[in-house]
């Protein structure tokens, strides 16, 4: 990436649900030498809640994205937006990329390449094409991390009931001389919906129980 086209660090900035010209700064990522010591700014936040990330606004990268397509600022240094003087160390050419998920504009991308270093069309559509197919992976994998996360804590509450259910049920069979009983419970999930039970009487009888929950299986 650093060596094809020049960038040399990329900014992610969240602005879906603020005010125009506010943002979040979601990561910074240094992909080529000279800009600060940190390979990675502090953790990436895409998986945080975005609630908990203070947002920013205003100086040049609230110009940039309350626009709606990508914009080319040349020479630009750590004096010319507070954020930006967070990990810039010397000049550098932006260039802002929209992401747009379902039609509205959620994300950018601010690029920095050395100064002067020509911005092709092709550029410009790698650009945004990639970045945009970027975060749309970034979403699908927090999506499947999502339904996976659901889907062990919904095993976890079945593997609950499961235990629930085989405690109220005889631990044995009862033992009669007149009577063999054998039992053998097997459900179709780790749930099931059919119960039993024994009960002796004052007057030497045995009661059975075998019943079904309506609906389950």
């Amino acid at each position: 990436f650093h060596r094809l086209y020049g960038v040399q660090a990329v900014m992610g900035l969240q602005t879906g649900g603020l005010p125009d010209g506010a943002f979040r700064v979601m990561d910074y990522l240094d992909v080529g030498p000279g800009l600060s010591p940190q390979t990675i700014d502090r953790e990436a936040k895409w998986d945080m809640p975005r609630e908990s990330i203070p947002s920013n606004s205003g100086g040049l990268v609230g110009v940039l994205v309350q626009r709606t397509g990508p914009t080319l600022c040349r020479n630009v240094g750590p004096d010319d937006d507070p954020i930006l003087g967070r990990h810039l160390t010397r000049r550098y050419d932006l260039f802002s990329v929209p992401v747009y998920h379902e039609g509205n504009l959620e994300e950018w991308f601010l690029v920095f390449r050395e100064p002067g270093t020509p911005l092709e069309p092709v550029h410009i559509r790698l650009f945004v094409s990639m970045f945009n197919m970027f975060s749309r992976g970034i979403l699908q994998l927090k999506l499947h991390q999502s339904v996976e996360s659901l889907n062990g804590q919904l095993d976890a509450q079945l593997d609950e009931v499961a235990k629930v259910q085989r405690s109220i049920l005889p631990d044995e069979p009862p033992r009669d001389a007149a009577v063999d009983f054998a039992v053998h419970y097997r459900p179709s999930d780790r749930a099931g919906g059919d119960y039993y039970d024994f009960r002796g009487f004052e007057d030497g009888s045995l009661g059975v129980v075998i019943a079904d929950v309506s609906g389950h299986g």
